[in-house]
């Protein structure tokens, strides 16, 4: 478990060392998940924040992570929680169509390749649990995404100082008042939570805090509101109940 944190600002050149700072602050909160390194990185558009918990590679893969292909080899920045289960794969198959290089044996490289090379599709080529914020300092872009199950939790808040996203509510309220976000309580949200026991996605206890949806991904671009799409939805095919065998509708009829 690892935390992350990602701001990106209401228009070029916003981010000042305040707002680094703030972010930093926040990053904190969520320490416990990642205890075994901080890291921040930011530039004129956007700050990256990460905590964490060491797991594959351990003495290479630090985040926040940065990638590119060799005439831009730092223009990604990835801060990422979760796992890709078929990194390796995934690695050996960009080396081989794209010539793709790594320089650590971790798995947060493969999908800031994977990104790269095949855009938003790569999502449909990650086997595992995650939920990221890919920062792009070309196109001046950041993706964020959340595996189809949404295993990994990734909360997201705007107002006029920006839009944020955060792997724990509480950091995003940390920031409130430096993005001028809604905090009052969700009327509708609550009700869900006292008759459900439970808030469904991607609504939140508080107004202007929204859950990034499982299977989604997010495209946030200085000063402008995030654009989420469904990447991923299950299909179901039926099995007509007389087209199954007698033994087959004995055990579903007495399975009950």
């Amino acid at each position: 478990m690892c935390g992350l944190l990602a701001l990106v600002g209401d228009s070029a050149d916003s981010i000042t060392a305040q707002i680094v700072d703030a972010v930093a602050g926040a990053s904190h909160l969520m320490r416990h998940r990642g205890p075994d390194e901080p890291g921040t990185w930011a530039d004129d558009r956007a700050v990256l924040g990460f905590n964490r918990l060491s797991i594959i590679d351990i003495a290479h893969s630090h985040q926040p992570l940065r990638w590119g292909p060799p005439d831009e080899p730092q223009r990604y920045v990835l801060v990422f929680n979760g796992e890709i289960y078929n990194y390796v794969e995934l690695r050996a198959e960009l080396g081989s169509e794209f010539g793709a290089r790594f320089t650590t044996d971790g798995d947060g490289e493969a999908i800031v390749a994977a990104y790269h090379h095949w855009g938003t599709a790569a999502l449909n080529r990650l086997r595992g649990m995650f939920a990221f914020a890919l920062w792009d300092t070309v196109r001046g872009e950041l993706f964020c995404a959340r595996d189809p199950f949404g295993i990994k939790p990734l909360f997201m808040v705007s107002g006029p100082g920006g839009t944020a996203v955060a792997s724990e509510e509480k950091c995003l309220l940390d920031l409130a008042g430096v993005l001028g976000a809604d905090t009052t309580i969700d009327s509708r949200a609550l009700q869900h939570y006292t008759v459900l026991q439970y808030v469904p996605e991607p609504e939140t206890l508080h107004t202007g805090f929204r859950r990034l949806e499982s299977g989604s991904y997010a495209i946030i671009r200085p000063g402008q509101a995030p654009a989420v799409t469904r990447y991923f939805r299950p299909r179901f095919s039926a099995v007509p109940f007389a087209e199954r065998s007698e033994q087959a509708r004995y055990d579903e009829i007495t399975a009950v």
